[in-house]
C-alpha cells in the first residue's frame, strides 16, 4: 500500500484498445504536495492516463490508488477531495459564470460564499454575470479552473490548464498553482505543452512517449541532464577547426560557426579563446549554450517519434 505521503500510486497501469496500447505498464508515484508535470507528444498517452486517474477510463491491467483509495472499485472513491479539468472545459452555455459555479457548489455541498471567493481568485469578477457561451476561450478555461478549485481539493488533476490563456493569464495560473502547492499543500498533477511554464512551475517531470513513461526527474536535477555546448565563430572557421582538432577538440559546423560538446572546452571557454588567439584566429563569438526543457524533451523522444 502507498504511504500517506503519496497522492497518486499507479503500478503497471495499462490501457489497451483493439488497435493500440495507449498506456503501457506505467509505474507512477506522485508525492503529496508536489507539482508533477506530465509531458508528451500528441497521442503519447497523456489524456488516457489522466482519464484513468480520474476513473473515467478503466485500465486493462494494473492497479491505481488516488489519495489512498483504489480507483475503479465501486463507490466511495476519493472524488470529494479531487478537482479536475480535462481537455475542453464544460459549462451550461445559457447560464452565467456565477450560475454555473453555484450548480457545482450545490453538488459539492459547499457554502454560498465559495462562489464569490473562486470568482475573485480566478479574475472572473467582470464576467460573473455573463453567459458562459459568450466567454472567450481563455475565460472559459478560467471558469473550468474555478469549478475544479471551488471545493478546496487536496488533489488537482489538470489537462492543459493554460490552454487559451494570454501570457498574463498563464503567469497568473502559474502563481495560483504554486501558491496552492507551497502554501496549502495541494498536490497538482498536470499535463502541458507550454514547456517554459513547466520548467518554472513543476517540482517533478515525467515524459510519456508511445504509452510508456520514458523519464522522470526532479526539476532541481534537470540542469544535470541538459546538454551544453560551446559555440565559436571566427573570421576563418576552417583554420580554427583545424587548430582545435590538433589540440584534441572535435568540432561540428553550425550556422556559420563551430560547436563542440567537449566538457573541457565547455567548462573552460577562455582556454579555447586563448588557443585561437595564439593561432591567429581570434574568436568573434564565444558562447556556452545550454539546451532548454523543450530541446531536452524532443531529444528524449526523437529516436522514434516518427514511428507508428
Amino acid at each position: 500500500m502507498p504511504g500517506t505521503d503519496t497522492a497518486i500510486s499507479a503500478i503497471s497501469l495499462t490501457k489497451r484498445y483493439p488497435d493500440v496500447t495507449a498506456v503501457d505498464a506505467v509505474d507512477l508515484q506522485v508525492r503529496a504536495g508536489e507539482i508533477y508535470a506530465l509531458l508528451g507528444l500528441n497521442g503519447a498517452g497523456k489524456t488516457t492516463l489522466i482519464r484513468m486517474l480520474l476513473g473515467m477510463v478503466r485500465p486493462t491491467t494494473g492497479s491505481l490508488t488516488v489519495l489512498g483509495r483504489p480507483v475503479g472499485t465501486g463507490r466511495g472513491g476519493p472524488w470529494a477531495d479531487v478537482g479536475y479539468l480535462v481537455e475542453t472545459p464544460a459549462a451550461y452555455p445559457e447560464l452565467t459564470v456565477a450560475e454555473n459555479l453555484h450548480l457545482v457548489r450545490r453538488l459539492r455541498h459547499q457554502p454560498h460564499n465559495t462562489v464569490g471567493e473562486v470568482i475573485e481568485r480566478l479574475a472572473l469578477t467582470p464576467y460573473a454575470h455573463r453567459r458562459a457561451r459568450t466567454l472567450s476561450l481563455g475565460n472559459a478555461q478560467r471558469l473550468g479552473l474555478a469549478k475544479a478549485l471551488l471545493h478546496h481539493p487536496r488533489l488537482l488533476i489538470l489537462d492543459e490548464p493554460s490552454n487559451g490563456l494570454d501570457p498574463a493569464g498563464v503567469a497568473e495560473i502559474r502563481a495560483l498553482l504554486h501558491d496552492l502547492a507551497t502554501q496549502h499543500g495541494v498536490t497538482v498533477f498536470l499535463s502541458s505543452h507550454i514547456l517554459t511554464e513547466v520548467a518554472r512551475l513543476a517540482t517533478r517531470i515525467g515524459v510519456i512517449h508511445q504509452g510508456t513513461l520514458r523519464q522522470e526527474l526532479d526539476t532541481d536535477q534537470l540542469p544535470h541532464h541538459l546538454h551544453r555546448r560551446l559555440l565559436v565563430a571566427t573570421r576563418d572557421n576552417p583554420t580554427a577547426a583545424a587548430v582545435l582538432h590538433t589540440a584534441g577538440y572535435r568540432t561540428e559546423p553550425h550556422d556559420g560557426a563551430l560547436t563542440t560538446t567537449d566538457p573541457a572546452a565547455v567548462d573552460r571557454p577562455d582556454d579555447i579563446a586563448t588557443l585561437l588567439v595564439r593561432a591567429g584566429c581570434p574568436p568573434t563569438r564565444l558562447t556556452v549554450e545550454t539546451e532548454d526543457l523543450e530541446t531536452y524533451f524532443l531529444r528524449l523522444v526523437a529516436p522514434d517519434r516518427n514511428q507508428p
